[in-house]
């Protein structure tokens, strides 16, 4: 976890930046610091001065499974989410599903990991319980302030998929979100397993 912490931010895909800040090239000229320059020099454009959007990291969203038959990998998952959460807490939004949706970002913000995972342990009601991916998913898509978080967004869904019931809303949620994102990866613990393998 110490490495991960350190190897994260390089790690996340990049966006230019909104605001444009001086550089020493670039494609656009920052007048402004032209014509000051200029003014000092007597009114001779002696030296180009530019601006540009330095890259900043994207979003990223995690949205964690946190249902009965992922209960043995729970505590690895909320470790790897908190270390996220450290890595980058400006950019790191993180969920919780199950038979439910619950956001533990604000809990995974706390000083040291136990504290945290206490906080999650009691922020979440539904772990060890059932599935409904689809249902969960659904209600994010729902709320606009969690359509926001997604928007751009490195989405990283670990879950093994196993739906209880219909999965169609599972699908149509899952193929929205990835419209959504920049990237939408979805990693299974099945698809490691020798079993799942043959």
């Amino acid at each position: 976890m110490r490495s991960l912490l350190v190897a994260w931010p390089a790690s996340l895909p990049v966006i230019p930046s909104r605001r444009r800040r001086p550089a020493r090239s670039g494609r656009t000229l920052d007048m402004r610091r032209v014509w000051r320059q200029a003014r000092r020099d007597g009114g001779e454009l002696t030296r180009l001065r530019w601006r540009t959007r330095p890259p900043r990291a994207r979003r990223l969203l995690l949205l964690l499974d946190v249902s009965g038959s992922l209960k043995r990998h729970t505590p690895d998952l909320l470790r790897l989410a908190y270390t996220a959460r450290q890595a980058a807490p400006a950019r790191t939004e993180v969920f919780t599903f199950g038979t439910q949706l619950t956001r533990i970002t604000g809990a995974l913000s706390g000083a040291g990991v136990d504290p945290a995972l206490a906080a999650v342990s009691r922020a979440v009601t539904d772990a060890d319980g059932g599935t409904a991916i689809g249902e969960a998913l659904r209600r994010f898509l729902a709320n606009p302030r969690y359509l926001a978080l997604a928007r751009g967004a490195l989405i990283v869904v670990i879950s093994d998929g196993l739906e209880r019931g219909d999965p169609t809303d599972m699908v149509r949620a899952t193929d929205r979100l990835s419209r959504l994102g920049h990237r939408l990866v979805w990693w299974s613990p099945l698809a490691c397993s020798p079993r799942t393998a043959r």
